[in-house]
């Protein structure tokens, strides 16, 4: 329990226990966690679109949906998606665009990325509202998101000497992360239609990818990227279910 709120605490604004104890060792074993701290966040966003489409017009509630999961998460992962942004896309050699990635701050690269990535968001879930129910995708939607970061934390070597994202790189083993998607792959079938099943696999088979493109520029994966691929992965999926709900 206390890593689980960990992870809750790390990930989201949430705070349900201000005087956790908080090692290195219990830090990095918090990433078990990850995908069922996006389930939860999950359940907030579906109970927001529950409420919000009875109240709204389809485009006021993406709106909220949108803000809501900013909020919620205080902007952590799409700070991390712009920094990789302005350090992949500067061209430079390796070691600069680590050092990019870590200044604070804001280049044209990462406002462009963020637009297009906010706009692709809106567009998408738009689609959704008006072909399918979109509570259920709602509640896998940061599932996915988390489980593509742990993916990361379990396949990827770090790219910096020290860091955050280390603790986490030296706590999960490939067999904790086959238990990881254990429970995320059941869940999502749970809460998902059948029609959507395929959806999971074209995302991970994209997560996967693409963290590997990351790899293969960075020579591993940093705190940001992971913050990256989370909210790509939750736009991949977007898009997956958009694709499948019109085959």
């Amino acid at each position: 329990m206390n890593d689980f709120l960990i992870a809750l605490q790390f990930l989201t604004r949430i705070t349900i226990k201000k005087d956790l104890i908080i090692t290195e060792d219990n830090f990095g074993k918090s990433s078990f966690y990850f995908p069922l701290v996006g389930f939860f966040l999950g359940c907030i966003l579906a109970l927001i679109g529950y409420v919000a489409s009875r109240l709204f017009q389809p485009f006021t509630t993406v709106i909220f949906l949108i803000a809501a999961e900013v909020i919620l998460t205080g902007g952590l992962h799409l700070d991390g998606y712009m920094d990789t942004c302005d350090g992949i896309f500067s061209g430079r050699q390796r070691e600069r665009m680590l050092e990019i990635m870590k200044d604070s701050r804001v280049g044209a690269n990462s406002v462009i990325g963020l637009f297009i990535l906010i706009l692709l968001k809106i567009g998408l879930l738009l689609e959704l509202m008006t072909t399918l129910n979109i509570i259920p995708i709602l509640f896998i939607m940061p599932l996915m998101g988390r489980w593509a970061m742990v993916y990361i934390i379990a396949f990827f070597p770090y790219a910096r000497k020290a860091g955050l994202g280390s603790y986490f790189s030296q706590s999960i083993s490939k067999r904790q992360f086959i238990h990881i998607t254990l429970y995320s792959v059941f869940i999502a079938l749970v809460m998902l239609p059948v029609k959507l099943y395929l959806v999971l696999v074209l995302t991970a088979f994209f997560v996967h990818l693409i963290a590997h493109k990351i790899n293969k520029i960075l020579l591993g994966h940093t705190g940001d990227t992971y913050g990256a691929v989370n909210e790509m992965t939750e736009t991949l999926y977007l898009l997956g279910c958009v694709v499948i709900s019109k085959l």
